[in-house]
């Protein structure tokens, strides 16, 4: 069971040791592959991948990637960078650590 926190601000505790992202990549062969490709090229790793289809867009799919990576980690930043400048889609879920770790601003 996973739970989420949904706030105006996301305050990125020292903590934080997961990067979460949603990726819509486009329907050509090995976008997946090249999308995959930046964050291993950087020594990243997943820590978890799932797909959902993307509504009214078939054969599109929106993928829910965490990559391990620390607070506010240059290299990953890099990585979300290269991203978002090659998909059509590309948002942050947060960087968060394991339960109990989340903070948020009120």
């Amino acid at each position: 069971t996973r739970f989420i926190a949904v706030a105006r601000r996301l305050v990125v505790t020292p903590d934080a040791s997961r990067l979460g992202i949603i990726m819509n990549l486009p329907h050509r062969i090995g976008a997946l592959s090249a999308a995959l490709e930046v964050i291993s090229d950087r020594g990243l790793n997943l820590a978890a991948i799932s797909s959902q289809p993307v509504a009214d867009k078939p054969w599109e799919y929106a993928f829910f990637v965490d990559i391990l990576a620390p607070a506010l980690d240059p290299v990953a930043m890099s990585a979300i960078c290269q991203l978002s400048y090659e998909l059509p889609r590309l948002q942050i879920i947060g960087w968060y650590g394991e339960a109990g770790s989340l903070k948020l601003e009120t």
